[in-house]
């Protein structure tokens, strides 16, 4: 990323359109953003020179990187691991005297957990989501494929094993100093009703889910001192469903009144409109809502390394989410190989670091560093505000913003011109102190993030001087 900096002036007369931001009408409360420790990541993270894994760890949790505050897990295995295993493979051990945490997480997950934890000083917010239950506790014994969590099994509740294996999870992680902050009940639950869907899944209706989170898993987890505490999101879901499952959990006051969020993939969104992200944003007024998946190259399985075209799909996805209500924003691997896995199905994706095991090396992609202008820039509990072109002028419909108000005072705004052959001039002018403003020119797609402190004016006559940086997209770069 480049830095430039430049002065708030007394405003002039020019026929640029004006861009005001409201500091003193506020919106939602950001939680962050961040990535997902899947076991590819993981393993590619491994795979690394110390030197060049502890550069990579840097670049995502350090303070000299995109400082991510948010961090997915998943709870056994998922598309992205090397083979589908969970944490008890004993058929019918319903007292789970079997449980064990995997190699992937003795040996990779947790260590790099431990780093990234110390990078952020512990404050990284870990949310773990299940992809399935143990194959022997559902209904077509496998990992993959249609397959619901069996309900009562020779008089013993499964629904209640189920609860008891994920707060085994968290017990277990807790032995090794690993505390989570959230838990989703199930990942994507209208996914597996296909017998030949291919990687790890099971299915809920919506009904199903809401009652094994208020009568089994919000019991579960608020009766255990530790995990009392955790977050509890009923799911995550693309766009398709969101709004029946939504409306289920949201119906039944025990779910809901367990609930703390609830989590969005971004996969549905090109074809379904916002009118549904604000209607849920609107029934979880009083919760909020975060986006916990995203990931470049699902249709494809494959990886552009880079590919502008990507990170600008990443910048639009980010501003348009938080500018209807979401309060923060999770990408999936934090890092795939050159060939988009290791996928022990062949689910390849793209990813904002992808790391060549050949020569021991990693390249931060375009994304990377899109994400970072939102990671990097919007502080924990930032305040979204509003912000609008209150003077309309030449290239407003090719400009979108998003603009924050820091817990220090300070203000971020973010800006994106997705023209490709024309630079743009604008003037921003903070409503605080509406006689002044800065000029500056947004370059064919660029992305933009301008910083400024809060400043109090003794005198509307004092010139005023405000210190700001502004943030272009920096290139892809290889270490």
């Amino acid at each position: 990323m480049k830095r430039t900096s430049a002065n708030f002036d007394a405003i002039q007369e020019n026929h640029s359109p004006v861009l005001t931001v409201f500091p003193t009408e506020l919106r939602q409360k950001m939680k962050g953003f961040g990535g997902t420790f899947t076991d590819a990541a993981v393993w590619n993270i491994d795979n690394l020179p110390e030197r060049a894994r502890k550069h990579l760890l840097e670049s995502y949790f350090g303070v000299d990187g995109i400082e991510y505050s948010f961090g997915r897990v998943p709870i056994g295995s998922n598309d992205f691991s090397t083979r589908p295993y969970s944490y008890n493979d004993w058929s019918g051990d319903v007292n789970l005297s079997n449980f064990s945490l995997a190699d992937e997480d003795l040996e990779h997950r947790i260590p790099i957990l431990r780093e990234a934890l110390s990078l952020r000083n512990g404050s990284l917010k870990l949310l773990a989501t299940p992809w399935t239950a143990p194959f022997w506790m559902k209904s077509n014994g496998r990992a993959q494929g249609a397959g619901v969590l069996l309900h009562e099994v020779d008089r013993i509740d499964m629904w209640k094993v189920y609860a008891l294996y994920l707060l085994r999870y968290f017990e277990e992680f807790a032995k090794r100093g690993i505390h989570f902050y959230a838990v989703s009940a199930q990942n994507e639950p209208n996914l597996s009703r296909s017998a030949h869907f291919p990687w790890q899944a099971m299915y809920f209706s919506p009904q199903m889910l809401s009652e094994f989170v208020s009568k089994y898993l919000g019991p579960a987890i608020k009766s255990n001192k530790i995990t009392k505490d955790l977050h509890i999101f009923p799911l995550e879901i693309s766009r398709e469903q969101l709004e029946l499952y939504s409306q289920e959990i949201c119906g039944n006051e025990k779910a809901f009144n367990y609930s703390s969020g609830i989590g969005i993939h971004w996969y549905a969104d090109t074809k379904i409109g916002t009118n549904i992200l604000r209607n849920v944003v609107t029934e979880w007024a009083t919760k909020y809502v975060l986006y916990t998946e995203s990931a470049n190259g699902w249709l494809t399985n494959d990886v552009l390394l880079g590919d502008w075209n990507r990170a600008e799909k990443y910048v639009e996805s980010m501003m348009e989410t938080v500018n209807n209500g979401v309060t923060g924003w999770i990408d999936y691997n934090l890092c795939v190989d050159t060939s988009g896995g290791p996928s022990w199905i062949g689910n390849n994706l793209d990813a904002a670091i992808v790391v060549d095991k050949h020569n021991k090396s990693f390249m931060k992609q375009p994304m990377f560093y899109a994400i970072g202008h939102f990671s990097k820039f919007i502080g924990e509990n930032a305040d979204y505000m509003a912000s609008e072109f209150s003077r309309k002028g030449i290239g407003v419909s090719d400009i979108s913003h998003s603009a924050f108000v820091n817990p220090d005072g300070s203000r971020a705004l973010i800006l994106y011109n997705k023209n490709s052959s024309y630079s743009w001039n604008i003037s921003v002018v903070d409503d605080a102190t509406p006689f002044s403003q800065l000029i500056l020119t947004l370059p064919p797609k660029s992305i933009v993030t301008v910083l400024w402190n809060k400043i109090t004016f003794t005198s509307k006559l004092k010139e005023p001087q405000k210190d700001l940086q502004s943030q272009p997209f920096g290139e892809s770069e290889i270490t």
